[in-house]
């Protein structure tokens, strides 16, 4: 029996935290997410984990255009 996992975050979800791709790639890098990426990753990983992130974000945005939310 498989039971669905409740999602710490309640905005998820939301219609109002859609962000455009460029928000979230800025938001990411001005450092908004370094809490959240030291709670998975460790303090030390932190801004490797960014940077991957934010080449994510940029092959995201090769394929799909920068129009995307």
């Amino acid at each position: 029996m498989y039971t669905r996992a409740r999602c710490a975050n309640p905005e998820f979800g939301k219609e109002d935290t859609v962000m455009k791709i460029n928000a979230l790639k800025s938001a990411l890098m001005s450092g908004e997410y370094d809490a959240r990426l030291a709670h998975i990753y460790g303090e030390a990983a932190v801004a490797k984990q960014r940077d991957r992130y934010a080449a994510a974000i940029d092959s995201f945005v090769a394929l799909y255009g920068a129009d995307r939310e």
